[in-house]
């Protein structure tokens, strides 16, 4: 059996997510307080932890200290109500598996789960197979690489581009998708066409998360806006 520890303040998020894993069949252990959640690893043996970065008493990346020091294999998915990217990226620097924001996607959160045991899983078999010397480490979601390559990642896992939600393998919809690929890598300005309702922002968001001025300000102009301003 696959035990998890929830570590969450709020009784309501900690009950719903306890509910979920246990129908998935995880068996699971909740914390409300980083005291509790400590003296619980210090007791038990846990394969995986969901923290929210939110505690009262100490910061929450404090436990996922003491969690490393007393399992240094244990995967911990951060949980947070707090946008941008820079939580994320200190998160993962220090440890953290994934990082996921609130309101949780449950699908989301059960993949992350998943590809945290597996991971955990080929580490084992690595150590074993290469001898007690290897530190396999906890191995985050996101891989390793300079630091522009490294808030890329982070970046494309915890706030995936809009062009997810582009669906379609239709001719058209390629051919969209592949002159996004390419644009976005130009600082040239781009003027989006089409009626309304063709998904004229869906193309916006998609172009600025994936060129270098992702992360910041994005600036977006409707046609619609600009009528307002100029006579017919």
């Amino acid at each position: 059996m696959t035990n998890v520890l929830i570590v969450d303040a709020e009784r309501v998020i900690r009950s719903t997510l306890k509910e979920r894993l246990e129908y998935e069949g995880y068996v699971v252990d909740t914390a409300q307080s980083r005291s509790e959640a400590t003296g619980k690893l210090e007791r038990s043996a846990f394969d995986v932890m969901l923290c929210d970065i939110s505690l009262p008493e100490k910061d929450a990346l404090d436990l996922l200290s003491v969690a490393h020091d007393s399992c240094p294999d244990l995967p911990v998915i951060m949980l947070s109500k707090l946008k941008g990217l820079d939580v994320a990226i200190d998160c993962i620097r220090r440890g953290a598996y994934d990082y996921i924001e609130k309101p949780i996607d449950l699908n989301k959160l059960l993949n992350s789960i998943r590809d945290s045991l597996q991971v955990k899983s080929q580490n084992r078999a690595t150590k074993q197979s290469s001898g007690p010397e290897v530190n396999t480490g906890n191995k985050p979601a996101v891989a390793a690489g300079d630091d522009a390559q490294f808030q890329r990642a982070v970046r494309q896992r915890v706030q995936p581009s809009q062009s997810d939600a582009m669906v379609g393998t239709s001719k058209g919809m390629v051919h969209v998708k592949s002159l996004i690929d390419k644009v976005a890598l130009s600082d040239a300005r781009v003027l989006v066409l089409g009626a309304n309702g063709t998904g004229k922002e869906l193309v916006a968001h998609a172009l600025h998360d994936q060129s270098r001025r992702a992360g910041g300000q994005e600036a977006r102009s409707s046609r619609s806006i600009v009528r307002l301003f100029l006579p017919n």
